[in-house]
């Protein structure tokens, strides 16, 4: 069989005693490739409208005595919305750029 390499997912899912440890191994790299674009599309969000409140706000507002409140609230308004927006936008910008591509 060769030499084992550490965390060698190949050669473990292929040892015949380790059927336990094969299902946890299968189970847990299909739940994160499942949520995956969740939580990397989260990861985009958060910071892109935290970015976006602020200059938002200090372009209209500048710092007044309760500038972080007013962050606050137009910050927990983008959020949901970039986010579900981000799930309609991304697939189809994909599309878009594989076509453009393709044509090159």
């Amino acid at each position: 069989m060769g030499k084992f390499k550490f965390f060698d997912l190949d050669q473990i899912l292929t040892l015949p005693a380790n059927a336990t440890l094969q299902r946890y191994i299968l189970k847990t790299t299909t739940m994160k490739e499942k949520h995956f674009k969740y939580i990397n599309t989260l990861f985009v969000v958060i910071p892109m409208t935290l970015i976006m409140a602020f200059v938002g706000l200090i372009r209209n507002y500048g710092f007044g005595e309760d500038w972080f409140i007013k962050f606050l609230k137009a910050w927990s308004i983008m959020v949901p919305v970039a986010y579900a927006a981000a799930f309609i936008i991304i697939p189809n910008a994909r599309k878009l750029a594989e076509r453009v591509t393709a044509k090159s």
